[in-house]
């Protein structure tokens, strides 16, 4: 929902061909079905820096293998701005707070914040949930789409329960409820991360060139 918040927003400040394709986009990547003994997400296209000490995901790579359907195609655009997304939140999140999700349980703290802020985000943004949740044709058309290829998702099961996500929670939450990312926390977050995503796009449409360097914002691998 936090991506989908910074589409709203880029929608609202640069014109796009297809808002559904860049809305799916946003979020296909977290459709991933992870693998591995730890779980990999290697749709995010993972990156190890100094020895495998520090990650961030190749953002370059991703740009070099859809050079051609970037800029033409705003579902691989969606998708490349949810990557960019990520790693803008890693450096502004260690930034911004002393909390290191070190372990499973310190992450499902912090994925628990995000549940709670579900509200909060559908209604201070406007999101509607006919406007991020394709059909099913659509989402079939995309399970053999060279995007998608080499790697496992779950589409269906994917948007089926972010479609719950709009749905109001019983009870509904309070602020006290949040444990680190807070309202305020993710207000801030999504105002950075939009500010910095625009740049990208204009950069990348008028020269070609980003404005991102996912090397310089790694962060330890540890955390």
């Amino acid at each position: 929902m936090l991506h989908l918040a910074v589409t709203e927003s880029l929608l609202a400040a640069l014109p796009f061909s297809d808002p559904l394709r860049l809305r799916a986009g946003s979020v296909i990547p977290d459709a991933e079905i992870s693998s591995g003994d730890p779980p990999v997400k290697t749709a995010h296209f993972p990156l190890r820096l100094d020895g495998g000490r520090k990650k961030t995901l190749d953002l370059t790579g991703f740009r070099e293998r859809f050079a051609d359907r970037l800029l033409r195609d705003d579902l691989v655009l969606g998708y490349y701005l949810h990557l960019a997304g990520d790693v803008i939140h890693r450096d502004f999140f260690y930034r911004r707070t002393d909390w290191k999700p070190a372990d499973a349980a310190a992450v499902r703290v912090l994925h628990r914040d995000y549940a709670l802020l579900n509200p909060w985000i559908v209604k201070t943004f406007g999101l509607r949930k006919e406007d991020a949740v394709p059909g099913r044709e659509f989402l079939g058309a995309l399970a053999g789409g060279p995007l998608l290829s080499g790697f496992s998702f779950d589409l269906f099961g994917f948007f089926s329960e972010m479609e719950g996500d709009f749905d109001p929670p019983d009870p509904p939450p309070s602020p006290g409820d949040l444990t680190v990312f807070t309202e305020s926390l993710a207000a801030e977050w999504i105002a950075a991360a939009s500010g910095l995503l625009v740049r990208e796009v204009v950069s990348l449409r008028s020269s070609g060139v980003s404005v991102l360097d996912e090397r310089a914002m790694a962060w330890n691998r540890a955390s």
